[in-house]
């Protein structure tokens, strides 16, 4: 199983995410290097989460690429037409991430796959519904599920979930999106509500991994900062994650 940090960037710098009728960033900023250097001590893959171009579509490409050089990455560009992962790819991404509530169309998604066999579809989700902006018949569970299949139609392996309101807290994952998922063929990965100490637990569930909220990480650094002087040179406090992975792949707890 994959445990795999979401790194929500914003003009060069890593903020906290919430929602609010769509992705928000907070108003506090840290450094990009010194949060994926701790990250990659930890884990073996992060998310760049490109809130520049969620924003306004103006992707981070430059800042990107250095940091493809030193880590394994995942970027979710907040792309709405399948040309816009070609960028993400080029400067190093691991996969790219195109999700339902900037895709102008499933088509697009069909476009991407014939492009390159790196995208994972994601399936943003919000008080029982997928978010979206093209027109379906479906609604809720049933439209979820219809997307899923969809995926693997035009031949994609993997899918992530991603329950928006929970992203930042630490509530439990919606339990009847849960059981909806369950036995689905398609790898699938998970994000909303989730902790490290889940890992396990989803593990014998069959999912392919879990993504974590980093604001817990974030709020431990801003602490740190508070106790230290204005003018001292604040660097990012070690971080132990609750839960290691072993070499074949399962969480050790501490």
């Amino acid at each position: 199983m994959k445990v795999i940090p979401i790194v929500p960037v914003r003009t060069g710098r890593v903020t906290d995410i919430q929602f609010e009728n769509g992705l928000k960033f907070g108003e506090t900023r840290y450094d990009i290097f010194e949060v994926m250097t701790q990250l990659g001590k930890i884990y073996d893959c992060s998310l760049f989460l490109d809130l520049n171009s969620y924003s306004d579509g103006d992707q981070q490409i430059e800042l990107l690429k250095t940091l493809c050089e030193v880590n394994t990455i995942w970027v979710d560009p907040g792309a709405e037409f399948s040309d816009e992962i070609i960028d993400p790819l080029v400067a190093g991404g691991d996969s790219v991430l195109m999700g339902t509530s900037t895709l102008e169309s499933l088509s697009e998604l069909e476009e991407a796959v014939d492009l390159s066999d790196r995208i994972i579809p994601v399936i943003h989700w919000a008080h029982g519904e997928v978010i979206r902006e093209y027109k379906r018949k479906e609604e809720g569970i049933e439209d979820l599920l219809a997307h899923l299949s969809y995926f693997e139609d035009i031949g994609l392996e993997s899918s992530l979930i991603m329950d928006l309101p929970r992203i930042a807290s630490r509530s439990e994952f919606d339990p009847t999106l849960l059981n909806a998922l369950l036995g689905n063929e398609l790898d699938m990965y998970l994000a909303g509500g989730i902790t490290e100490k889940d890992a396990l637990f989803y593990s014998e569930k069959g999912f392919a991994g879990i993504l974590l909220c980093i604001n817990d990480m974030l709020s431990t650094l801003e602490q740190s900062r508070n106790r230290r002087s204005a003018v001292e040179h604040h660097e990012l406090p070690e971080y132990e994650p609750a839960v290691q992975l072993s070499s074949i792949g399962m969480p050790e707890f501490h």
